[in-house]
């Protein structure tokens, strides 16, 4: 009796046979690092990103569409026509890593 008071007080149960057997853990698994896109979605919900001042309102949505699809061209393309385009913001470095890591997240290289 004393022994399966113990145990219900640690979460464990007491077999029928008198052996304790300990009852499953409710602690969820450890999940993965959410993805570049994952977190770049959640930040771009609260606020846009600043690459994306001045440039086509659904050039983001484009490039995590690529990237979801694993359209390794479409990203590629959108890497070389934006790394030549006049930036007045001064923000095209931070929309080619965006679109280098979804390049990386779809498998490119």
């Amino acid at each position: 009796m004393v022994t399966a008071l113990a145990l219900s007080a640690c979460g464990g149960t007491e077999s029928p046979a008198g052996t304790p057997t300990p009852t499953q853990s409710a602690a969820p698994e450890p999940s993965e690092s959410p993805s570049p896109s994952a977190t770049a979605e959640a930040e771009a919900a609260d606020e846009p990103l600043a690459w994306q001042e001045g440039r086509p309102p659904k050039l983001k949505q484009i490039i995590d569409e690529d990237t979801a699809a694993a359209n390794c061209e479409g990203l590629q393309a959108a890497f070389d026509n934006w790394e030549g385009a006049d930036d007045p913001t001064n923000t095209s470095s931070d929309l080619l890593t965006y679109i280098d890591a979804g390049m990386q997240e779809a498998g490119c290289y």
